[in-house]
């Protein structure tokens, strides 16, 4: 017979396990952020928040407003104007490119990740 100390301790972890915001398939395919509901379809779980699928995506854990912001290199980081990033760097498309991960002039090729 189980001591009373393993089962709380069984219940401890069991506990645990659910608190750390394990994804579980709901029916419908609805899954779980944290202990709650959501609809995949229409939302997005970032670090236990439930974010609007249309408008905010996941860097990470961490949730961001795709219309305002990038993810470089799993940085949020402030959406400038024409901004792309190049690994984890954010650069103005409109007068750069990037190559392999490093940015380049927009007048310089890029060949196999090195500019050319």
């Amino acid at each position: 017979m189980k001591s009373t100390a393993a089962l709380f301790l069984i219940a401890a972890v069991f506990l645990a396990m659910a608190d750390a915001r394990i994804m579980a398939t709901l029916s419908g395919g609805q899954k779980t952020c944290g202990n709650r509901p959501y609809n995949p379809g229409y939302a997005v779980c970032c670090g236990g928040q439930i974010l609007n699928r249309r408008t905010h995506a996941c860097c990470g854990y961490r949730g961001y407003s795709t219309t305002y912001e990038l993810c470089c290199g799993w940085r949020v980081v402030r959406r400038p104007w024409f901004g792309a990033c190049c690994g984890a760097q954010v650069y103005d498309s409109r007068r750069r490119s990037c190559c392999g991960g490093i940015v380049i002039e927009r007048w310089e090729r890029c060949c196999n990740g090195r500019a050319c």
